[in-house]
């Protein structure tokens, strides 16, 4: 919040990825952790549109942060509108 001027509550959750064992996928999956967010723009006094425009930056800009946080090379993000955004951080970093 105090970088981006937005707030991401999140509910965290373990889980299970599941994936190609050609790729790496352990068995029975790959421990991971689910995060969810709601965006609720009445919380603004931007309009509603533009908030959830910030509000989605802040979240890819948070999870950025715990991908190098917890070394991780690659995140989903999945927007319930249908936005989709996939991050890949290089393992040489």
């Amino acid at each position: 919040m105090d970088s981006t001027g937005i707030y991401v509550g999140v509910v965290a959750g373990p889980c299970k990825v599941i994936y190609k064992t050609e790729w790496g996928c352990p068995e029975g999956g790959e421990d991971a952790v689910r995060l969810e967010a709601d965006c609720n723009p009445s919380y603004s006094d931007l309009p509603a549109e533009e908030y959830i425009a910030f509000w989605k930056q802040a979240c890819v800009e948070i999870i950025e942060r715990l991908m190098e946080a917890l070394d991780q090379t690659t995140v989903t993000i999945s927007f319930s509108d249908g936005g989709i955004v996939y991050l890949q951080r290089s393992q040489n970093k």
